[in-house]
């Protein structure tokens, strides 16, 4: 019947879920006789993840007895090439690190399910548990007494969100991409959930993916064995471990618990060595990370706490230690509260990877490496090694972007936040110090405006005077200033390119060392145009301008053709208000486009020089080129030598039909002033 044949269908789709979309890691199958193989034949790690799947069968249908056989032997292969699974499974500890996060703009559910995956694979080879369904696993780690009550319900809950997730996402898109959260199926998976899509965001950031990979991290690191040989002290409590990690010489628990303030000093010492959190000492911080607050501590304990910030930020690896300080939520939780606001902010999905938060950290992360990897810009490295007050510059990009958190609507997010400046630093015990307080605040009100400089002409001394101006004659300001920038967009998806840098360079080196171009004297100007030959372009637009001194009209018109280019119009009258607007209905009526238009002024004098096209956007033809040059030119001189009415010279003439576009949609602009410049951005194009 119809109802059987459409429930058969529907079990099909179900199994087709299970069997095909579910698959963690895709592999290729294939069906035929079996071989003997050398038994002595080593595991090609190329095919380790396959062979992990492998050992995650499971029977659907068929003979039973062969079934088993094959389990039996896929189990005697797993334990004679146990080190080679075990080495393939301890490979993917780095996606725990703080710097592998899972605060995306256009995150892959995929891979938040692999950070469970790897975690629940190693616990069953460790603790040789046979079941293979995760929710079955999990209930059994639970029961086992291996997953505390907490963190069974909170896994459990991730997991369920994160596959409903994905079962929409497969729905609403196929492909190598199916499992990206895109921009652009966001709105329909949100609305799917029931969610609004900042309010989808927050549920999946932190209270799905971010609690999974914590629990996940967890359950990794418990099945490895950790090395608790000191190699190196750090104080009468803690050393370094061979692994480069920080251990504890007694329960670390118990000692962080008495004494919280001691986490901070914890940092500190990743700051300055870049060395690493042992299992025991994450496990202490998060268990105790309640008790640190503000309000918990005293005023001796507070100034060792804002000491040891001072240290991290002072630190080689700064911008280390400040990953794992907002990893625990330590920056709004305990130094800058303006800071929870940027937590999971979204950002233009055109421009950034992550949320503000973590665009901030990535921020911090390339201004570290100019003083740490061999492969960063000579120019930029020098440059931030020259830097007297480095301090500023690292709290400066720290902060660049509070203002996102507190402005309202119609605020400019520079301003708002640089106005906080002040208040923070007091805060993080930057107190007596009004030079950093100003230069930090210079430059998170201005961490855009170089980039924008850098649109104008370099040729022109006014652009150089201009930056000059902007950082009022400082030195140290340019220098942070050029390093901010970079730092901005290296934390985004339009990374510098070489080309750019190198612009940088320039602006920086021209700015400190150009020289002013002096205006020369008139009898100079004639006696060096005496001397050389003008260029033929020149020399017509000269007779031109020489046409209209002597005539008694003030008024010259010219019209060139360029086989293959834009025609050139020159037009030379007397200034008055409206004439650009009567040179452009002269040209509409004529059918031409402006390509390109040199406005020079002198007095009531004007010079115009535009380039010209015919309407479908092409250089004009030869053939019809004295027809338009007629037209346009007796159109031109009866506007502005005979000085008659538009609606006069244009009655009765048809004004050519472009084809309609339709409005795309609602366009938000940014304006800006730059120098005599006026830049209009938008990104809803």
């Amino acid at each position: 019947s119809e109802e059987t044949r459409e429930l058969v269908g529907e079990i099909s789709r179900y199994f087709e879920y299970l069997l095909v979309h579910q698959d963690i890691f895709r592999i290729t199958c294939n069906f035929g006789a079996s071989e003997a193989a050398d038994k002595s034949r080593k595991l090609d790690a190329q095919r380790v993840a396959a062979f992990n799947a492998l050992m995650e069968n499971r029977l659907i249908t068929g003979n039973v007895a062969i079934y088993n056989e094959f389990r039996a032997s896929i189990k005697t292969a797993s334990l004679r090439h146990a080190d080679e699974i075990m080495a393939h499974c301890l490979a993917h500890k780095t996606c725990y690190d703080a710097q592998n996060t899972v605060f995306q703009q256009e995150p892959n559910v995929k891979e938040e399910l692999r950070r469970l995956y790897w975690s629940l694979f190693l616990t069953r080879r460790r603790y040789n548990l046979e079941k293979i369904n995760q929710f079955e696993l999990i209930c059994e780690l639970y029961e086992q007494g291996k997953l505390s009550a907490p963190a069974f319900k909170n896994i459990q809950t991730a997991l369920s969100f994160l596959s409903r997730v994905r079962l929409f996402l497969h729905c609403c898109q196929t492909g190598c991409q199916r499992d990206l959260l895109s921009f652009e199926v966001r709105d329909k998976i949100a609305a799917s959930m029931g969610y609004e899509v900042k309010q989808f965001f927050n549920e999946y950031f932190y209270r799905t993916v971010y609690p999974l990979k914590r629990y996940s991290r967890n359950l990794f690191l418990e099945c490895v064995t950790s090395d608790n040989t000191c190699v190196k002290k750090l104080s009468s409590h803690f050393s370094l471990n061979a692994e480069n990690q920080i251990i504890c010489n007694q329960n670390p628990e118990e000692l962080i618990s008495n004494h919280p303030e001691l986490a901070f000093k914890i940092f500190s010492w990743v700051a300055e060595e870049g060395c690493y959190l042992s299992y025991s000492i994450i496990r202490a911080i998060e268990n105790n990370i309640d008790q640190m607050y503000p309000i918990f501590m005293g005023e001796e304990k507070d100034r060792e706490i804002h000491a040891s910030f001072k240290n991290i930020i002072e630190g080689r690896y700064f911008s280390k230690a400040l990953r794992l300080l907002h990893e625990f939520g330590l920056i709004a939780d305990y130094f800058i509260p303006e800071f929870k606001n940027l937590c999971g902010l979204l950002q233009d999905i055109y421009v950034h990877q992550f949320p503000t938060d973590i665009h901030i950290l990535s921020a911090l992360d390339e201004l570290n490496k100019l003083s740490l990897t061999k492969e960063a810009d000579p120019f930029l490295a020098q440059l931030y090694e020259s830097v007297k007050d480095k301090a500023a510059l690292k709290l400066a990009v720290l902060l660049h972007d509070i203002g996102k958190g507190i402005k309202k609507a119609g605020e400019d997010e520079e301003l708002v936040g640089s106005r906080q400046i002040p208040h923070i630093l007091e805060k993080l015990g930057y107190t007596g110090d009004s030079r950093k307080t100003e230069d930090i605040s210079f430059l998170v009100e201005k961490h855009l405006t170089m980039r924008d400089l850098m649109l104008l002409d370099p040729e022109e001394d006014d652009t150089y005077e201009m930056i000059w101006d902007l950082v009022d004659q400082n030195k140290e300001r340019l220098k942070m200033l050029i390093l901010l920038t970079f730092a901005d967009r290296g934390g985004t998806k339009m990374k510098m390119s070489a080309s750019q840098i190198e612009q940088l360079k320039a602006f920086y080196q021209n700015t400190l060392y150009h020289k002013k171009r002096t205006s020369a004297a008139s009898s100079v100007k004639l006696e060096f145009l005496e001397m050389i030959r003008l260029p033929r372009d020149l020399q017509l637009q000269l007779e031109i301008y020489n046409e209209f001194v002597e005539s008694t009209d003030r008024f010259a018109v010219e019209m060139f053709l360029k086989p293959g280019q834009p025609s050139e119009l020159v037009v030379c009258t007397k200034d008055y208000k409206g004439l650009l607007f009567h040179i452009a209905t002269a040209l509409v009526f004529n059918q031409l486009n402006i390509v390109d238009a040199n406005i020079h002024t002198l007095g009531d004098k004007v010079f115009d020089v535009f380039k010209v096209l015919n309407s479908s956007g092409k250089p004009i033809e030869l053939s019809n080129f004295y027809f338009i040059q007629k037209q346009a030119k007796e159109d031109l001189r009866r506007i502005f030598a005979g000085k008659e009415p538009l609606f006069k010279i244009y009655k009765g003439r048809t004004l050519p039909v472009c084809a309609e576009i339709g409005k795309h949609k609602d366009v938000k602009l940014k304006i800006k002033f730059i120098g005599r410049a006026i830049k209009l951005e938008t990104h809803d194009i």
